[in-house]
């Protein structure tokens, strides 16, 4: 018996657009709108942020990810 990882499949490389909102809401608490929700230190933003972190750690040498945040403005970070 042996256990080997299943081969990852091949896939053609991801193009990601990603737009965040950054405006004062987004850095409100999480649990803000559940009643009796316990607020546990989390933004909105805080967890957009894990997010994307968790899809890019999954991303692939060829795929690409462009960021625009926003407020009353956009702005391209990543190209």
């Amino acid at each position: 018996m042996s256990l080997e990882p299943e081969k990852e499949e091949s896939r053609k490389p991801l193009v990601l657009i990603v737009t965040i909102d950054v405006s004062g809401l987004m850095k409100e608490s999480s649990t803000k709108e559940l009643k009796g929700g316990e607020d546990v230190g989390i933004s909105r933003l805080g967890i957009v942020k894990h997010a994307l972190k968790t899809v890019a750690s999954t991303m692939n040498k060829e795929d690409k990810i462009s960021l625009i945040t926003f407020d009353n403005k956009a702005k391209m970070h990543l190209k």
